[in-house]
């Protein structure tokens, strides 16, 4: 996935800081939500990365792998019990 903004970009003293708890460019802000979705997407085994230049804007790109879960399975009283799965696929 790829998340792109054409707004002011971002300074590399202020990329090297992003996803550090407690870090934020907000005077209200609490330093999580970046650092929440590093740690979720890494826990995922997926990566994270930010391009920036000041004036022209910042790109994430996010990539999760492939992964294989069940959703649910067919009522026991069935004959044959079949699982309902589905892929998820981080694409950019």
């Amino acid at each position: 996935m790829k998340i792109v903004d054409t707004g002011s970009g971002i300074s590399e003293a202020t990329l090297e800081k992003l996803g550090q708890p407690d870090y934020s460019t907000k005077s209200q802000g609490t330093g999580l939500g970046l650092t929440l979705a590093y740690k979720v997407i890494h826990e995922l085994g997926g990566k994270i990365s930010v391009q920036s230049e000041v004036g022209l804007g910042t790109t994430f790109r996010i990539t999760l792998p492939l992964v294989e879960r069940v959703f649910f399975k067919r009522p026991s009283n069935l004959s044959k019990q079949r699982w309902v799965t589905s892929a998820f696929l981080g694409t950019e």
